[in-house]
C-alpha cells in the first residue's frame, strides 16, 4: 500500500473510528478501492464518509480523488465497496 494511502486511512480512522472503519482493497487503472464497514446510518449522510475519505486522500496525494462507484454488500448492511477515480492536480 502506498504511504499516502496509508496516511489517509490512518487520518480517517483518527476522526471516525469506532463508528466507521475503512480498509484498502487495491488499486489499478487510476482507481483505488476501499471497503467501508461500521455503524453508519444508511439513509442519512452515508456518502459523506465516502466524500470525507476523498477529501483526506486529496490532502495526502498529488491527485484529486472523486467517488466513482459505490457497491453495497448485502444491501449495505454488511458494508460498502467504494471506488475512487484519481485525476492529477
Amino acid at each position: 500500500m502506498d504511504k499516502d494511502i496509508e496516511n489517509a486511512v490512518a487520518e480517517f480512522h483518527a476522526i471516525f473510528l469506532p463508528k466507521v472503519r475503512v480498509r484498502y482493497i487495491g488499486e489499478g487503472n487510476n482507481r483505488i478501492a476501499f471497503f467501508f464497514r461500521g455503524r453508519f446510518c444508511l439513509s442519512c449522510g452515508l456518502s459523506d464518509y465516502f466524500d470525507d475519505l476523498a477529501f483526506i486522500l486529496n490532502m495526502h496525494s498529488g491527485k484529486t480523488w472523486i467517488v466513482e462507484d459505490m457497491y453495497p454488500i448485502d444491501n449495505g448492511m454488511f458494508g460498502w465497496i467504494v471506488i475512487y477515480k484519481g485525476e492529477y492536480k
